[in-house]
């Protein structure tokens, strides 16, 4: 007995080390008073793993949530990740240790490197989950994670995110609860996945519009008649009973049975307004549309037309970028003045929302015949490698 003992408490001791490996990655609030005065967010974990260790009371899982800062273009953005490693209690905890050292690690070359803030939200968010599924790659099936990982543009409240099999993610907007796309998502982390495959889900948000992501802990209840919960709405049925208090979501889900799996909720709400609900802005923004679509309608258009269409665009698309026609334009608006590294990236941002757009792709067709022998190249090798079946999609269309 005394044996087992001692091996139990070295197992403690082991769990305990780990834990405060993992606290430096759990970070639950941002210094930023811009993010701060936009966005209320917090988030609740529970795993399923409790022990003790020298009268400190702890638990130890897969489930791993953050908040942070990030910067792109001179534009504040609240990063968030919910994720779920494969395995549960130190197998779990290993996942989230790399998970949380590698999400750090990009967190912090952001802070310092110009290059990396120079990237669009869709841009930055494909290479951080390509940098995470490539490391968890060598693992060679040993740890997957389910993960959301997203940013909020806080001037403009765009939402920008990406699936990794993980539950759909859930808006509630005027007290009505839905999910968000519940039929597209990516394989989990460290699967294959082909970089052209990727894509990113967008959202415009509005004031008290609350955003909440969750592991799949969430609805692996056993209730308290002993039947295991095939509902696929129920939490859906939860939020709607619930004040929308993450400790008082929990509280609700455990009074009707217990959990077989790590739990955690991750909760965002819109404290301020859509700058494009306010009539000055949307004014400021339609007459800039309809002057510049005049100028371009007009066959007879000079390059200081294109100068100045460039401009006007340029301001437009900061404050309405999920403006997907305008986008599109100002792509070709771009290429037109031989700036093609920003015509590249902005078709590139729309084929990651939709990457079998015909429309999209005719006009990467066209940068490709033009680029394909420039230093360009390279930005186009997700076309080069599935040109075939793109030209099959143009020709349909």
């Amino acid at each position: 007995l005394e044996e087992v003992q001692y091996l139990k408490m070295r197992q403690d001791a082991d769990y305990y080390l780990t834990t405060l490996l993992l606290k430096p990655f759990v970070n639950e609030k941002v210094s930023d008073e811009e993010i701060n005065h936009t966005l209320d967010y917090s988030f609740f974990i529970k795993q399923i793993k409790e022990f003790e260790f020298r009268n400190r009371k702890e638990e130890i899982g897969g489930d791993y949530c953050c908040f942070e800062k990030v910067t792109l273009k001179d534009t504040p953005y609240l990063f968030f990740i919910n994720a779920d490693a494969m395995g549960k209690s130190i197998q779990g905890a290993g996942g989230v240790l790399v998970l949380g050292s590698l999400i750090q690690s990009i967190l912090q070359r952001n802070k310092f490197f110009k290059e990396d803030q120079a990237l669009s939200p869709e841009h930055w968010l494909r290479e951080l989950f390509i940098q995470i599924h490539k490391t968890l790659e060598t693992f060679k099936g040993s740890m997957y994670i389910s993960a959301v990982i997203g940013l909020i543009d806080i001037r403009n409240l765009c939402l920008y995110y990406m699936n990794a099999e993980h539950p759909n993610p859930i808006l509630i907007r005027g007290k009505e609860a839905s999910f968000l796309n519940p039929h597209k998502n990516l394989s989990k982390l460290g699967l294959t996945v082909k970089k052209n495959h990727l894509f990113i889900h967008t959202l415009q948000l509005y004031k008290d519009d609350i955003l909440i992501v969750g592991s799949d802990g969430k609805d692996d209840i056993e209730f308290n008649d002993g039947s295991m919960n095939d509902n696929e709405y129920f939490f859906i049925d939860i939020l709607n009973q619930s004040d929308y208090s993450l400790d008082g979501i929990y509280r609700l889900i455990n009074s009707m049975g217990s959990m077989k799996d790590d739990f955690s909720l991750l909760k965002i709400k819109v404290k301020v307004q859509s700058p494009l609900v306010n009539i000055e802005k949307q004014t400021e923004l339609s007459t800039i549309k309809e002057e510049c679509l005049k100028r371009i309608n007009n066959n007879n258009f000079t390059k200081e037309d294109l100068k100045y269409i460039y401009q006007k665009l340029n301001y437009y698309i900061q404050w309405n970028p999920f403006d997907t026609k305008i986008l599109s334009i100002y792509s070709q608006i771009c290429f037109k003045l031989n700036y093609f590294k920003e015509a590249l990236e902005v078709i590139e941002r729309l084929l990651m929302r939709d990457p079998y757009n015909p429309n999209y792709l005719i006009i990467v067709n066209k940068f490709y015949k033009k680029l394909e022998n420039t230093k360009y190249k390279f930005y186009l090798l997700d076309y080069e490698e599935n040109k075939s079946k793109y030209e099959d999609l143009i020709k349909k269309n």
